[in-house]
């Protein structure tokens, strides 16, 4: 928390459990009225629509469920922040290719890692409100 202290652009993004959450609460309560923006990760998987009902393992069950959370906390956050001096995006990838990806859906077209920090950089550029960018990879 004191590292980003003098910082005006901060990502969460790395997943462990539910760490992202106790982060950016953490963050809020600290900053809230400082100009700050803060770009989280969240994922498809912690929607309704995005989730993989084909997939029963526990921990990707788990991991959809502390997004889902993260997801619902932003959007409590992002009314109260209409007020103050913080920004909060939601960046909600869906299937990136990454380490945690390689064998699932293999199908699928998967964004690259860089298209994601595009989005975040898009965020943190906009002189207006974002509350949720959604981003998928076209299948041509």
């Amino acid at each position: 928390m004191d590292e980003i202290k003098d910082c005006g652009l901060v990502v969460i993004n790395a997943y462990d459990g539910r760490s992202q959450l106790a982060l950016l609460k953490n963050i809020y309560s600290k900053y809230q009225d400082e100009h700050k923006k803060v770009a989280v990760i969240t994922s498809t998987s912690g929607t309704p629509e995005g989730k993989d009902e084909n997939l029963t393992d526990e921990q990707y069950r788990k991991y959809c469920d502390d997004k889902q959370e993260l997801i619902g906390y932003i959007k409590q956050l992002q009314e109260d922040l209409l007020f103050r001096a913080m920004s909060v995006y939601d960046v909600c990838p869906d299937v990136v290719d990454t380490a945690m990806t390689k064998d699932l859906w293999t199908t699928l077209p998967k964004l690259k890692p860089m298209e994601v920090a595009q989005a975040v950089s898009y965020c943190f550029e906009s002189t207006f409100n974002i509350n949720r960018i959604v981003i998928q990879k076209n299948a041509h």
